[in-house]
């Protein structure tokens, strides 16, 4: 079985993108003021949906990464141009 671990520079990112999506979900619940609790449910329904669309994704095309699936893609829609 593989062991795979991430990189101290893919931690930090992990880190530096959580902080700005929630700056982001906090941002606009300052803006909805009392509606703060709507501003947050749709953003993690938003979030519930893109991540089950990338897994759904990942499974059709099993063990492939993301970008050798965007090249199989990009390949197709030149072929069929």
């Amino acid at each position: 079985m593989n062991k795979e671990t991430i990189s101290d520079k893919q931690g930090k990112a992990l880190v530096i993108l959580f902080i700005i999506g929630i700056s982001i979900i906090y941002e606009s619940g300052i803006k909805a003021k009392k509606d703060i609790c709507i501003a947050i449910t749709s953003s993690l329904i938003l979030a519930f949906l893109l991540a089950t669309m990338y897994a759904r994704i990942t499974y059709i095309f099993s063990n492939k990464s993301l970008f050798d699936i965007c090249e199989i893609r990009k390949k197709d829609y030149q072929k069929n141009r």
